[in-house]
């Protein structure tokens, strides 16, 4: 969101070595922690009084399992867009629908990154962790992770673990491929789909409707799609029929927050230095000076009046520390 933030202490962390100095550091001078990947989901204060652990490891390495199955371990500080680049590149299938997601591989199981009707629980294998109660690095399968939508162990118990390394399966042949979220089909024009297409129709998508946090701030989507019960469905369809929303489970379903953020009429408003994205309601701007009391009290502003139309609650997805 480009707010501006001054913390106590930076250390950059290439490795577990870097790791021990740096919580070794915090505990002698009374600091708490922080993490910091990318910075791209994060709302951030003026002052920040901690250490902030910068994750600068940025190794990559992959072996063939079997003839269609690619096992690649990647480093928590490495570009994630990069690294989906490369996969296409190498002719790796599994995470083409997770292109132009900001941020970096170790980020990428704490949020279960997701889009395009792929998640990151879809590939993850593993994740090397260092534990701080124990202080031992450690493997956490997949299943441990607890992947949820944008939730996980590391959200669950923060402070717990610290990422190293993601472990990712993914394939070289006979994959499968989801193109019925959104509009990547029609991108593709009836073409059968490749790693390729895929990947640039993902890009064509979110280019088209997201803008680039490097020239215009922003945190991605700000809010998460609500998860409601089929009963409340019901009655919302009463009254909005062209309501959008998707199958959760046999109970449950997703509503698409943009379309609830748009009928409240917040699409394209502007106050002050922030404002919501006049292509993608779910996102939230800063048009050059904006606060971090000003980007909370609009984004309070829309849950309440989203919640007054419709009676569904918003939830943040940046964390705000």
């Amino acid at each position: 969101m480009a707010l501006p933030c001054v913390a106590s202490y930076l250390f950059e962390i290439e490795n577990e070595a870097d790791l021990r100095v740096a919580l070794a550091f915090c505990r002698e001078q009374g600091k708490p922690w922080v993490v910091l990947g990318g910075g791209s989901n994060l709302l951030l204060p003026p002052r920040l009084d901690a250490c902030v652990l910068r994750m600068q490891r940025r190794t990559l390495t992959w072996v063939r399992a079997d003839e269609n199955r690619i096992r690649v371990r990647l480093g928590a500080g490495s570009d994630w867009h990069g690294f989906v680049c490369w996969c296409v590149e190498q002719g790796f299938g599994g995470v083409e629908n997770l292109a132009l997601i900001p941020g970096t591989a170790g980020a990428a199981p704490v949020q279960n990154i997701g889009a395009y009707g792929v998640e990151l629980a879809d590939v993850l294998e593993s994740v090397t962790v260092y534990d701080v109660k124990h202080a031992i690095a450690r493997e956490l399968d997949a299943d441990a992770c607890r992947l949820g939508y944008r939730e996980s162990i590391f959200k669950q118990c923060p402070g717990e673990f610290i990422i190293l390394d993601i472990c990712l399966r993914l394939t070289a042949g006979n994959h499968v491929f989801k193109i019925g979220y959104g509009d990547i089909s029609q991108r593709l024009g009836g073409c059968a789909p490749d790693i390729k297409s895929v990947f640039e129709a993902v890009v064509a998508a979110r280019t088209s409707k997201l803008p680039d946090p490097a020239r215009l701030a922003n945190a991605g989507s700000f809010f998460k799609n609500p998860v409601i019960s089929l009963a409340q469905l019901n009655v919302l369809q009463q009254h909005y029929p062209a309501l959008v929303y998707y199958p959760v489970t046999a109970q449950q379903v997703k509503l698409a927050a943009a379309w609830l953020i748009e009928r409240a009429g917040w699409k394209g408003i502007r106050h002050g230095a922030v404002g919501v994205h006049a292509n993608q309601a779910l996102v939230l701007v800063n048009y050059g000076g904006a606060t971090r009391a000003e980007v909370l009290a609009l984004a309070q502003q829309i849950e309440e009046s989203v919640f007054a139309r419709f009676g569904v609650t918003l939830e943040r997805e940046p964390v705000v520390l």
